[in-house]
């Protein structure tokens, strides 16, 4: 092989990743890696190696996306790199156990906590700008056009800015209230004082003790150019059959919930890429928590392009005929009734936490929430036209 990585996972290096005279990439493990050092669920310990024609599916998923990808490639050039491996090379991966390093080298280390007192800033743009360019080891731009929030990653946290005027930020914020008041698995979302910067604490273990954190899309061998390519059907069948078999059945009522809550919410971006798995060895297997849930409000609820991330009974629309949530239901191992009061509890939920909202809201706050709740009214009709 020629080109090589070497691969770590929670600082033990377990592996290595070449290119053949072909010009695949080939995955070796060291021969005393444990079972436990996988990289992937995909890629569990062994002798043989793992090629793929593009980059392993594992590693592509922790490269950055949209306009962030965009900026990296643009230092890129500026700063002459053209290595294969240049995007594994000069950015620090998300979150998970999972670090690669120049042969010879130690893997990155994680950047340091951000100061306790940055969420209480008049102005916490400064203080983001260092955060995200520390992901980076050659010098790129903080993306003054982004369509959507800017991510930058600590030892302790996940740090999310909005390069507008917050309101973006503030709509994940309530999404995620709703499903923090509905019982989900959701981070602790904190809004900074200029409502510019939400911080969600990291749920993927201690430094030096990480998780495994795997996609949906990855995990089916998919681009992250696929995510969109996929169904609610197909998704929970998947799942349940990756799970151990005592949770399968957990599993799809699980995903059923998740799925009824971004239609509730009107989430046109629930794709594969949101859907993940946590694991700390073969045998466990748990659902990561939600993270990243919005509501489209930039369009007319009547706008063709205004559709779900992942197709419900072979159509990707939010007004489905009726019967359709029926059916996810009971492919799900729900009765009708059992469908029926998650539906109920969920819409309950959302009505608590519109109400905890508004009355904490306030004068910069309130016509952004009037703007989410008219959303979430149609969603709520939409949802209970489906079952």
């Amino acid at each position: 092989m020629s080109d090589e990585r070497d691969i770590y996972v929670n600082g033990e290096r377990v592996a290595v990743l070449g290119r053949d005279a072909a010009g695949r990439y080939v995955h070796t493990y060291l021969p005393d890696a444990g079972a436990d050092c996988f990289v992937s669920l995909l890629m569990p310990v062994r002798r043989a190696s793992y090629s793929w024609p593009t980059l392993h599916p594992v590693y592509a998923a922790a490269l950055p996306t949209g306009e962030v990808r965009r900026a990296l490639d643009d230092a890129l050039v500026r700063a002459g790199v053209a290595s294969a491996y240049a995007l594994l090379d000069t950015h620090r991966l998300r979150l998970g156990r999972l670090e690669v390093a120049l042969p010879g080298h130690p893997p990155l280390p994680e950047p340091a906590a951000a100061s306790p007192g940055l969420l209480t800033l008049s102005d916490t743009g400064p203080a983001f700008r260092a955060l995200f360019e520390a992901q980076f080891t050659v010098p790129v731009a903080l993306p003054r056009d982004a369509s959507r929030p800017l991510e930058a990653i600590d030892r302790e946290a996940i740090y999310r800015a909005d390069p507008a005027d917050g309101a973006e930020l503030y709509n994940e914020y309530c999404a995620l209230t709703i499903a923090r008041r509905a019982g989900f698995d959701v981070p602790e979302a904190e809004l900074s004082a200029d409502r510019r910067l939400l911080r969600l604490p990291r749920f993927d273990g201690l430094s030096g003790a990480r998780h495994a954190v795997e996609d949906f899309c990855s995990l089916q061998a998919l681009a992250p150019e696929s995510r969109y390519a996929g169904s609610a059907e197909r998704l929970t069948s998947f799942a349940a059959a990756l799970a151990p078999a005592v949770a399968r059945t957990a599993v799809r009522r699980e995903l059923f919930r998740r799925l009824v809550l971004s239609h509730l919410l009107v989430d046109t971006d629930r794709h594969l890429m949101t859907y993940a798995v946590l694991s700390e060895s073969l045998g466990s297997f748990k659902l990561a928590p939600i993270v990243g849930l919005r509501t489209a409000w930039e369009r007319p609820l009547d706008d063709p392009a205004l559709v779900p991330a992942l197709a419900i009974n072979g159509e990707r629309r939010f007004a489905h005929k009726p019967g359709t949530l029926r059916r996810l239901g009971a492919h799900c191992a729900l009765s009708e009734r059992e469908t029926r009061a998650i539906i109920a509890w969920l819409v309950s939920a959302q009505q608590a936490a519109e109400a905890e909202l508004l009355a904490a809201s306030d004068a910069r706050t309130r016509p952004w929430l009037t703007r989410l709740q008219r959303v979430w009214r149609a969603g709520r009709d939409l949802l209970e036209a489906a079952h």
